[in-house]
């Protein structure tokens, strides 16, 4: 709970150019965009058809790679992920931060 109640408190950066990120869920893959990043999550948005119930995920950035991920939320075609701070999504947040402008809200 700790880990959690921390990743609310931090700040979100919103991208200024949307990155392209892979989502799998199970069989399926599903091309999207990363809308923002915090410390140990990111909301993605998928083009088409709403997404189904999720259960495990995985996200492929060309820059991070690979990321485990839990859906924290999920809104037709919209998805909160939290991660664990794996090299792969230390390496997405510090891509994402480089370029990133902090929201003014925190992640959920």
């Amino acid at each position: 709970l700790a880990g959690r109640t921390a990743r609310r408190r931090s700040l979100r950066f919103v991208l200024p150019c949307e990155e392209t990120v892979t989502l799998t869920l199970g069989e399926r893959q599903y091309a999207g965009k990363l809308e923002d990043v915090s410390v140990g999550g990111a909301k993605l948005r998928f083009e088409g058809e709403d997404l189904p119930e999720i259960t495990g995920l995985r996200i492929t950035h060309d820059t991070a790679g690979e990321i485990e991920g839990t859906c924290q939320w999920l809104a037709g075609n919209s998805i909160g992920v939290s991660f664990e701070l794996t090299d792969p999504a230390l390496r997405l947040i510090s891509h994402c931060l480089r370029q990133g402008v902090p929201s003014g809200s925190h992640a959920a």
